[in-house]
């Protein structure tokens, strides 16, 4: 937030005309008041404008399509979370984890092919066949 003590959403939510769109967009305002504890002040020229506080909860709203002046307090320090210190750390973090456990598998499969092969021939007699395939089941191959 770079020293931000509250944030400010100004949106055109008319696009959507009387539809979920403009419920959602405050739904995701509430979620930045939360992710950064700071107030969210929310200007929508037809949408709903809002006044959220620091724990996401919603303290003046105005109805959709309706011109209103919003009056209220808003805290202009903000507290400052985990995620306002890391960012997106953890994301890249499971992303990158994802990738590699992925990775490893397709190099662990690449390895154990050409096995699955041999062992899956036709040579083979097949009650033979199936007590092998169980094994490598059990073993994760």
């Amino acid at each position: 937030m770079n020293g931000a003590g509250f944030l400010v959403n100004i949106t055109n939510d008319a696009w959507y005309g009387r539809s979920a769109a403009p419920v959602q967009h405050l739904a995701m305002a509430v979620f930045r008041s939360v992710e950064h504890g700071a107030f969210v002040v929310r200007s929508a020229n037809s949408g709903i404008s809002a006044i959220i506080d620091r724990r996401g909860r919603i303290r003046e709203q105005s109805a959709i399509f309706t011109e209103a002046a919003l009056q209220g307090e808003i805290g202009v320090q903000a507290e400052g979370t985990v995620y306002t210190q890391v960012g997106d750390l953890f994301a890249w973090l499971v992303t990158a984890g994802s990738a590699g456990t992925g990775l490893w598998r397709w190099k662990l499969r690449r390895l154990v092919a050409p096995r699955w092969t041999r062992l899956h021939s036709r040579s083979w007699p097949l009650p033979l066949r199936r007590v092998l395939a169980r094994r490598l089941d059990v073993c994760g191959r």
